[in-house]
């Protein structure tokens, strides 16, 4: 899996690729919990999930994910876009949306990333 993240615009650019495990997404998080720690203000953010060819997750991995996130105190509120290409891309997104109540966290799903951009420029 390639899990990157790019830091522009000021947005944080995230891209996952190929195949997805439930330890990828938590070595994803814990990937996100550094860059957010280099801000003063936690950035808004698009997820690109389009990528994706294989997810080997269920619904645990998912609520584990969601579980984390859920815990974590930012220092503000923030846009998360998720942009997804397919059904079960969406499914999952869909998922974790339901899953993580963090107050501080705004999170909607597109199907591409212009929309996306148009939501967090809004």
């Amino acid at each position: 899996m390639a899990f990157t993240v790019e830091y522009k615009d000021p947005i944080f650019w995230i891209t996952l690729s190929g195949s997805i495990s439930g330890k990828d997404l938590m070595d994803g998080a814990a990937l996100m919990a550094e860059e957010e720690a280099k801000h003063a203000v936690t950035p808004d953010r698009i997820t690109d999930l389009t990528a994706v060819a294989e997810m080997q997750l269920g619904f645990d991995e998912i609520m584990s994910l969601a579980g984390l996130r859920r815990t974590i105190k930012f220092s503000n509120p923030f846009k998360s876009a998720i942009v997804a290409g397919n059904e079960a891309q969406m499914g999952f997104a869909r998922m974790f949306q339901t899953l993580n109540n963090n107050p501080k966290i705004a999170i909607k799903i597109f199907s591409d990333r212009e929309s996306a951009l148009a939501w967090l420029a809004s």
